[in-house]
């Protein structure tokens, strides 16, 4: 009996420095994250793209073509856990500038670069 406790405990530390620390993961401000659990996102109800106010927009053919499901997204933060057989897919949705005044290729344009 001790050794089947033993090889209990055994196994549950194991799990638990294996898996905690792994399983802990974060959502920086610039991006979102969907987890998904066996390959399939969490979705919202009955919720489709079509329940957007961008949905009154379109025409009676592209409303067709954009039926899809609303998916539970995870906001910047965390730590949040999840289990070995989920997956966090992150997204940034940060905003990107260029300069279009500047020309690399012909550094005269533009007045050299001021207009």
């Amino acid at each position: 009996m001790l050794i089947v406790g033993s090889a209990l405990s055994g196994f549950v530390a194991w799990f638990l420095a294996r898996f905690i620390p792994t399983g802990l993961f974060t959502v920086d401000p610039n991006e979102r994250a969907v987890k998904t659990i066996l390959g399939r996102a969490q979705r919202l109800g009955g919720a489709t793209t079509l329940v957007t106010p961008l949905a009154d927009l379109m025409r009676p053919d592209e409303r067709e073509r954009y039926v899809y499901p609303q998916v539970r997204v995870i906001g910047p933060g965390g730590p949040y856990f999840k289990w070995p057989w989920e997956r966090v897919h992150k997204v940034s949705v940060a905003t990107e500038t260029i300069n279009m005044a500047k020309d690399f290729e012909d550094p005269s344009a533009n007045s050299n670069g001021t207009i």
